[in-house]
């Protein structure tokens, strides 16, 4: 059925409930999760409040990822991560999914930012 699921999360409840149905979904097709985490970073005027914005996203590690992660840790499943930081979340996630190849998105409808 599914091969790959992208899975956006951003913390919230929603997002938790929308990586617990991909889960379900994956296992009964052994599908790859991928989780994802997109840092807006808003379109500024001033250059160095930006820079610094651009500057404080780790795309090494994210406590939102480690989170989602680690709920899942024993799900038996192949679960990869990617951060990224973006002006505009939704370019962002469907970039992704086209990039990594992904036949499905599970979101929560509602996050941390509406």
């Amino acid at each position: 059925m599914f091969n790959k699921i992208l899975v956006p999360v951003d913390g919230s409840e929603w997002a938790d409930r929308g990586l617990d149905i991909a889960v379900h979904i994956a296992q009964g097709s052994n599908a790859e999760i991928v989780l994802l985490h997109v840092a807006y970073i808003p379109v500024s005027f001033s250059y160095s409040c930006a820079l610094r914005q651009l500057t404080d996203v780790d795309l090494d590690n994210s406590p939102i990822i480690d989170a989602a992660m680690a709920k899942h840790a024993g799900c038996g499943l192949n679960i990869t991560t990617k951060i990224l930081k973006s002006d505009n979340i939704a370019k962002a996630i469907l970039a992704e999914a086209n990039e990594a190849g992904c036949d499905m998105i599970v979101m929560g409808s509602r996050g941390l930012t509406g």
